[in-house]
């Protein structure tokens, strides 16, 4: 699939239209053909039956301890992959290259959140890049989101009361696998935990301290069963998931405001960027570095 995803780079790698690609061959020249019997083919390759993570209701710690045993299950899966083209790749979305995002803040109207925005700038680069080169590193997906785990309905059933840990990776199997590596890239792994956690806390716009506590933990929980990791470091990683978090908000906020701009259709993501806006100020305020403090006495 990564193969075939160095070849074309799909936006809706996550939501299969083979058929309309089918359809619209003949209209165009032969390369572009060429890239839509690809891009048909990699549909075929990657569909998966089920529905997303983000669609189960009442998600609980039980469930979201499976999420994050799965995201490490798959950065565990990348660690013998390797590629010169992925490992080479420059993108928007790539937070190892967050800080090249700087020059976008002026498209930020609300001069208080364009301030907060630059702070998590200054962090970001005071406390995580220095530590880049020491981190887990490696080809991962990028955008571990709840949207992109497939389940099984048998998951959604067997999961919907609290369970013993011991038996819970047993549950994993019921997951049917992550979707959409458009986005995927090179750098240290425990990016894809933090986007895992602030794609699932973003679920709730109002969240406080103790709930983004109770939700990211049973994630961190899972994750590190899945690709373990000597205290050390634990303790490093931990310590990065905030800044890094804050990051990717701010990341996405940026890109909706560049589509914003870019795409003349573009109310769904004004909505989604007003979302962000409400967001963004809530996380900053109630997630700061106690919040990793936090999670890792309780990880003791």
């Amino acid at each position: 699939y990564v193969y075939v995803c160095e070849s074309v780079r799909s936006p809706n790698a996550g939501n299969p239209v083979a058929g309309d690609c089918v359809d619209s061959v003949t209209s165009h020249s032969s390369a572009k053909r060429r890239k839509h019997v690809q891009l048909t083919f990699m549909y075929l390759m990657t569909r998966l039956p089920g529905k997303p993570f983000s669609e189960i209701e009442n998600r609980n710690s039980s469930m979201r301890y499976c999420l994050g045993y799965a995201a490490g299950i798959l950065c565990k899966g990348f660690e013998s992959f390797q590629s010169l083209v992925i490992k080479k790749q420059r993108g928007f979305y790539d937070l190892q290259y967050f800080m090249d995002l700087q020059r976008y803040l002026k498209q930020c109207s609300d001069q208080k959140l364009r301030k907060q925005m630059m702070a998590v700038f200054k962090r970001f680069d005071s406390s995580v890049v220095p530590h880049i080169p020491v981190l887990r590193t490696g080809v991962r997906h990028n955008d571990l989101n709840p949207q992109n785990l497939i389940c099984k309905s048998e998951f959604t059933e067997r999961t919907s009361g609290e369970i013993k840990r011991e038996h819970l990776r047993d549950f994993t199997a019921k997951m049917c696998g992550f979707v959409d590596y458009d986005d995927i890239a090179y750098g240290p792994y425990m990016f894809d935990l933090a986007i895992t956690i602030i794609h699932e806390l973003m679920e709730d716009f109002e969240c406080s301290r103790k709930l983004m506590t109770s939700i990211a933990l049973p994630i961190i929980e899972g994750f590190f069963d899945a690709f373990p990791i000597t205290s050390d470091k634990l303790e490093l990683e931990l310590s990065l998931l905030y800044p890094v978090m804050s990051a990717r908000l701010v990341q996405i906020y940026l890109g909706l405001l560049v589509t914003i701009g870019n795409t003349s259709d573009n109310e769904k993501y004004k909505m989604e960027a007003e979302k962000m806006c409400h967001f963004m100020p809530v996380f900053f305020k109630e997630g700061n570095a106690d919040f990793c403090e936090m999670l890792y006495a309780s990880l003791k």
